[in-house]
């Protein structure tokens, strides 16, 4: 074996090594985004079900005509925003835009309209 057989093998198996550590490192920076996707669509969606109660309850005040605690509307407020902290952080969820619009759009006249909406947007039918 010559010397420059021996220096084709080498390169050949540095080029190799080169090659694998980079397609795992993909890989590896693939499977660490789809989890943190995963991750944020289950707190969104948890978050989101919250709101969804929370207005659950104050539409059955304003239909009984009862009142309800000041702290929900701070509490639903506060859940809304942690919920638009965690899309900003991953932007690549599908239901990003009908998400923000039911929670801060102010075109909803009561509780009840809001309530309707979120009834009607498709997190709810995402198979998650």
């Amino acid at each position: 074996m010559n010397i420059w057989e021996w220096a084709i093998g080498v390169l050949s198996g540095i080029f190799l090594s080169l090659i694998s550590i980079w397609i795992s490192n993909n890989v590896q920076e693939k499977n660490e985004l789809k989890k943190k996707e995963e991750e944020a669509i289950f707190i969104v969606y948890m978050k989101f079900m919250e709101i969804y109660s929370l207005y659950d309850n104050i539409v059955n005040a304003e239909k009984n005509e009862d009142g309800f605690d000041k702290d929900v509307r701070k509490k639903m407020w506060h859940l809304s925003w942690q919920i638009a902290d965690v899309l900003r952080e991953c932007d690549t969820i599908d239901l990003l835009p009908e998400i923000l619009d039911v929670l801060f759009n102010r075109c909803y006249n009561s509780a009840q309209d809001r309530y309707k909406k979120m009834r009607l947007c498709n997190i709810f039918s995402v198979n998650w």
